[in-house]
């Protein structure tokens, strides 16, 4: 699972269920896709998500975020909703809540992807700005110094 830190740098993502979306295609089928995004919609909007045998909603009026612990979260919907009570064989929540959890940690491995992107890039930048001095030196040496 994602660290709480992890998960708090992703809080700034903005329009993250259509980039979820898209990230997804060709990865899912079309059907497959529609279910899970069906399900994350409701969670995020927090509408929640009915269970199949009692009157009761899993996460009503509590929207979900980038920067919630979905691994927990999908444990939860496990005790909730156990194997035997979801006719979809976990397309009521598991699987939904596990695709959350896939797009989270490839937003925080791109995201330390582009901060190590960023240290080399400063890195080559600082080796930049010295390389006139010694370029200047070594310019300046005489060339019976420099034999």
């Amino acid at each position: 699972p994602l660290t709480q830190e992890q998960r708090e740098s992703l809080s700034h993502a903005a329009g993250w269920i259509e980039d979820m979306q898209k990230w997804f295609q060709g990865k899912l089928s079309d059907a497959n896709l529609r279910s899970v995004m069906r399900v994350v919609r409701a969670l995020a909007s927090g509408a929640g998500v009915p269970h199949t045998k009692r009157s009761d909603w899993f996460l009503k009026g509590q929207p979900i975020a980038l920067t919630d612990d979905f691994q927990e979260l999908r444990r939860q919907a496990g005790i909730w909703l156990t194997p035997e009570d979801d006719p979809g064989h976990g397309w009521r929540l598991d699987h939904p809540l596990g695709k959350l959890a896939l797009y989270q940690r490839h937003l925080a491995e791109e995201k330390a992807s582009m901060v190590a992107a960023e240290k080399v890039q400063t890195a080559e930048t600082s080796d930049l700005q010295t390389l006139p001095t010694s370029l200047t030196t070594a310019s300046s040496l005489s060339e019976t110094d420099a034999i």
